[in-house]
């Protein structure tokens, strides 16, 4: 594709830009871009960062290229693009996808975040209030409404899972606002 200021070289800066409402896109050589006051760096992609690290991936995963019988994607061509075809890729990559995770944050399961001062919310725990009783953490009640609701599902009694659910919403919004 050629450059739309010049016409002779080859449009490597790809300029999107929001007037009054309306979108312009331009397709821009270097030296027209650099001219127009764009700045042009190679900028940081996800997928140059996936496929850089997918080459952590051991030897037999190099040899053999698995592909996504749902969609028909290689795990090459996912390193390529940073992006799977289809839900089911998640379970055709499994393997190399663990290995990667691995390699990117040196763990492949979520720990949890960490509220103030490094304590985390599965560690907060109840506290006493001033008459001397228990009072039972937000996390609690919701870890408690959450079972109350699936047995509720699990007998079939809809009405009162109904209720039960925006409870449940009602606690997840006060642990936001908290949080």
């Amino acid at each position: 594709m050629l450059c739309d200021i010049c016409n002779k070289k080859e449009a490597t800066v790809h300029y999107t830009e929001i007037v009054h409402n309306q979108m312009v896109k331009m397709d821009l050589c270097e030296e027209c871009a650099k001219a127009k006051g764009i700045g042009v760096q190679s900028p940081f992609s996800i997928s140059d960062l996936l496929s850089g690290l997918a080459e952590v991936v051991s030897e037999d995963h190099k040899s053999h290229d698995p592909v996504c019988e749902c969609c028909g994607l290689s795990f090459s061509s996912f390193r390529k693009r940073g992006r799977f075809g289809c839900s089911e890729c998640y379970e055709t990559f499994k393997e190399p996808l663990e290995s990667l995770l691995k390699s990117i944050h040196k763990n492949t399961q979520h720990k949890g975040k960490k509220l103030g001062g490094g304590v985390s919310v599965k560690q907060k725990k109840s506290k006493e209030s001033p008459n001397g009783q228990d009072v039972v953490s937000l996390e609690d009640k919701l870890a408690e409404a959450r079972e109350r609701l699936r047995k509720l599902v699990d007998s079939e009694e809809y009405e009162k899972a109904a209720v039960l659910r925006d409870e449940i919403r009602d606690i997840e919004t006060q642990i936001k606002n908290n949080g």
